[in-house]
């Protein structure tokens, strides 16, 4: 009500001289809290996170004693396993009936989305397997899964399916279970527990087909996920990242970290952990590495891990990860032990996981920041968008508001000038109808391509080049076309109000995305902001060389170059080869990026990943009004006769 009565009214002194304060001075201001909202998240690094703690009491971490000691057999079976060289999967099936477990496979085939493009369309085929330990003590209306891949990143999960297998001999021997227990075993990591889960669920995924289950457990309470590819091992990474940024229940996670340090198992999130140099300063520098390190891998949504598919349908599941290769190693008695009390703290809860934090950052094992800590910092960061957006609202309602000579009570209630809603809804409609075309560009092509010629695609090209091809020809067409199709000569007022319009738009985006997504609205927020900065129309500046400056750093921040920027930096940092040649950089960010756009498409149809619908509905189109506004050229408006001052009304 305020800021209608400063915009619209604007009646008194002290309310004129108010708006012309934030006018002056309301860019510096933004900034302030900008900076202010940085060091708030620095701060929460430090000092201000929650101390960590179980919140259901059902679950009661390390109250039990732990007696499992098969870490010979383990030892045994991944010998065993190492050694096979025929089918992975019949020696599992052999191996789970010989503990006379409920044992069932289950068959799955997929066809990627993008090979729907091709011809032919390569299949990708796996089996599951998976066995039931029912629960002794209830009938079988909840149950808990332990699972592991066959591969992590191309290699044999020895050990990982070695200790699930001696856990299983160890879990059947006891009577207290009062949940069923599936262990697990999935053909190529992610495309396999999705299978499972669609077909547990009753859910279908286009282009993935799987045989219904013929063994069924209970309603899922929690999922633990276990890869270990070596017996020794330094710490033990702690994954609960899902779909979109979704996250499970921080007392899983808490309740895997404290049973972990019990048996004396370090834990870390996704950065290595340093075990003898832990200062002050250098806690700080790894938690804050924690943070960001995490908010970088939630950012696009993909699928981290197998665990990651059950986060759309909200079951809490988590990977534990062996990690590190030197200094003190630790056994596979100590991790077993771990995992059982896992498992027998999420034998004892009554109700799913609900009271603890769904978001939040780890820092480290024994801090946390919630969201009621992260919120405000993030919302000094947007300050900056609100104050823009208004300084440009007022300004396009009030021409003459920096005229120091004219006073609100002198000069009455100014008359506003008319909505420019042509203008502001030309620029909204095709600027998002650019990213609808972009977003459907790869069935679009393909469906041309078919009324041309029955070979489609020509030329032998590659589904991935076809994908590629067909979002560089829409983008680029409308990089082009839309700035020309918008261009016109509107007055100031009318150009400021359409730049209100767009941050407005941009705001309400980047909280939408904050809601579903903190970490990619995180990102998304800088990068989108610049560009609001930089929009200014045609002849704004009287030096040609600052406009086209301009213009230049417009175009160096189109979504796809820094996407490409990211993924070079990415490559640069995370290289195993001490020096790397610039070629080499920009070689491997492009592979990078091209890889990434291939992959955020195939996860958006497979895996619910938004990245895809993001980038070609969000980020393409913000970025694009910004840079047609570049291009409008202002006028000023045409000389007339003084209009009426209406009278001041009294309240």
């Amino acid at each position: 009500l305020l800021v209608m009565k400063l915009a619209s009214y604007l009646e008194s002194e002290k309310s004129r001289a108010l708006a012309q304060h934030l006018v002056k001075n309301g860019r510096r201001f933004g900034l302030v809290l900008y900076v202010v909202g940085v060091l708030g998240f620095a701060l929460l690094v430090k000092d201000l996170g929650y101390k960590r703690f179980v919140d259901e009491n059902a679950l009661m971490p390390g109250l039990v004693k732990r007696e499992f000691s098969n870490d010979g057999l383990a030892l045994k079976l991944a010998e065993d396993f190492s050694s096979q060289k025929g089918d992975d999967t019949g020696w599992v099936l052999n191996q789970f009936a010989s503990l006379r477990l409920e044992v069932y496979e289950q068959n799955f085939s997929v066809l990627e989305p993008v090979r729907h493009l091709s011809k032919d369309g390569a299949v990708v085929s796996g089996t599951n397997v998976y066995a039931i330990l029912r629960s002794g003590r209830a009938s079988s209306t909840e149950s808990i899964v332990f699972s592991a891949p066959f591969s992590v990143d191309g290699v044999k999960n020895t050990y990982g399916l070695s200790l699930m297998l001696s856990l299983a001999d160890y879990f059947k021997t006891k009577n207290y279970w009062a949940k069923d227990i599936v262990f697990l075993v999935v053909s190529h990591g992610v495309l396999g527990m999705q299978a499972w889960a669609d077909a547990y669920l009753g859910v279908e995924t286009k282009g993935l087909h799987a045989t219904a289950l013929a063994g069924r457990p209970g309603a899922i309470q929690a999922v633990v996920n276990l890869e270990l590819l070596s017996p020794s091992f330094e710490y033990i990474d702690i994954i609960g990242d899902g779909v979109n940024g979704l996250l499970a229940n921080l007392d899983l996670v808490t309740v895997v970290g404290v049973l972990c340090s019990n048996e004396g198992i370090p834990t870390a999130y996704y950065v290595p952990y340093e075990f003898y140099h832990l200062t002050p300063g250098t806690r700080y520098y790894y938690s804050l590495k924690s943070v960001v390190a995490s908010a970088f891998h939630r950012a696009p949504g993909l699928p981290s891990r197998a665990h990651s598919v059950f986060s759309r349908h909200r079951i809490d599941s988590v990977t534990v990860q062996g990690a590190g290769q030197s200094g003190v190693s630790m056994g596979l008695k100590r991790l077993g032990r771990a995992l059982e009390g896992v498992f027998r703290s999420l034998n004892n809860l009554m109700e799913t996981l609900h009271h603890s934090e769904f978001f939040y950052f780890t820092p480290s094992l024994g801090r946390f920041i919630s969201i009621g800590l992260y919120s405000p910092p993030f919302g000094l960061l947007l300050m900056p968008i609100v104050i823009e957006a208004l300084i440009h609202w007022l300004l396009s309602r009030i021409p003459d508001l920096l005229n120091s000579t004219a006073s609100g009570n002198s000069m009455g209630i100014p008359q506003a000038p008319p909505f420019p809603f042509r203008v502001v809804v030309r620029l909204l409609l095709c600027c998002y109808a650019s990213g609808v075309l972009l977003y459907g560009s790869p069935a679009l092509v393909q469906s041309v391509g078919a009324l041309f010629s029955p070979d489609w695609p020509l030329g032998g090209g590659s589904p991935a080049s076809l994908l590629l091809a067909s979002l560089a020809l829409i983008s680029s067409a409308s990089f082009v076309l839309v700035p020309l199709a918008l261009r016109a000569q509107v007055t100031p007022g009318e150009w400021r109000m359409e730049k209100a319009i767009y941050l407005l738009v941009l705001l309400v985006v980047l909280v939408g995305t904050a809601m579903v997504n903190f970490s990619l609205s995180l990102f998304l927020t800088p990068l989108l902001s610049l560009p609001s900065i930089l929009a200014q129309p045609v002849g704004a500046s009287s030096n040609k060389l600052t406009q086209v400056a301009r213009m230049v750093a417009m175009v160096m921040l189109t979504p796809p170059l820094c996407v490409f920027y990211l993924c070079c930096a990415y490559s640069y940092f995370n290289s195993s080869h001490t020096t790397l040649s610039p070629y080499d950089v920009v070689s491997a960010g492009f592979s990078m990026a091209t890889s990434g756009a291939v992959v955020a498409y195939n996860s958006w149809w497979l895996y619910g990943s938004w990245l895809h619908v993001v980038c070609c509905l969000v980020l393409w189109p913000q970025w694009l009004m910004a840079w047609s506004l570049c291009w409008h050229k202002t006028t000023p408006p045409p000389s007339s006769s003084p209009s009426p001052r209406l009278h001041p009304h009294s309240d």
